[in-house]
């Protein structure tokens, strides 16, 4: 291939859109102060809310293991980040998992994978999923979200940025197993 000058430039524009001159530009970055707010001061969303009422419930009773389940499933990961120390989140299993099913039981127990995997104590629903508490089960709280997306848990080792809502644009709703339920 032919190399020109010219042809290397405009490449190399075209993917570094700031090029050598950053500050030589006659648009000021105004997104700097908004991104990196938001990096090292984010503002207190729903599921900060969420997270600190289960992490006080836990500390309440540190002497309890209780399990909990979050819907969507894709959520669980948020619920397994912030509240695995305090909670039992049960394992995810696809269809026709049976033998990673045994081998799990295998290793922690059959009591203990009982536990983790029969009704959990606290269910997260963050995506609606649930028109009404669960036989068995009480609204423990209602956290209304101002993400576009309430189901995003945005835990800190993920770059996502979503922009808050001036109005809730859904909610995240807490339930807890009755006593004797």
């Amino acid at each position: 291939m032919y190399w020109s000058p010219f042809l290397s430039s405009a490449s190399t524009r075209s993917r570094f859109p700031f090029g050598p001159n950053l500050f030589s530009r006659t648009v000021p970055p105004s997104w700097l102060l908004p991104v990196y707010t938001e990096i090292f001061q984010p503002r207190e969303g729903a599921w900060d809310e969420v997270i600190a009422r289960l992490r006080r419930e836990a500390s309440a009773h540190p002497d309890q293991d209780e399990a909990i389940a979050a819907l969507p499933p894709w959520t669980q990961e948020v619920v397994v980040y912030y509240l695995g120390d305090r909670y039992l989140v049960p394992p995810l299993f696809e269809t026709g998992s049976a033998e990673a099913q045994q081998k799990i039981r295998c290793v922690i127990g059959e009591q203990r994978y009982d536990h983790s995997t029969g009704q959990p104590m606290w269910i997260l629903d963050s995506y609606n999923i649930l028109d009404a508490a669960p036989p068995g089960y009480e609204i423990a709280g209602v956290f209304p979200s101002h993400r576009a997306r309430p189901d995003d848990g945005t835990r800190p080792t993920l770059t996502r940025h979503t922009f808050r809502q001036p109005v809730a644009v859904g909610s995240i709703k807490l339930y807890r197993r009755r006593q004797g339920g």
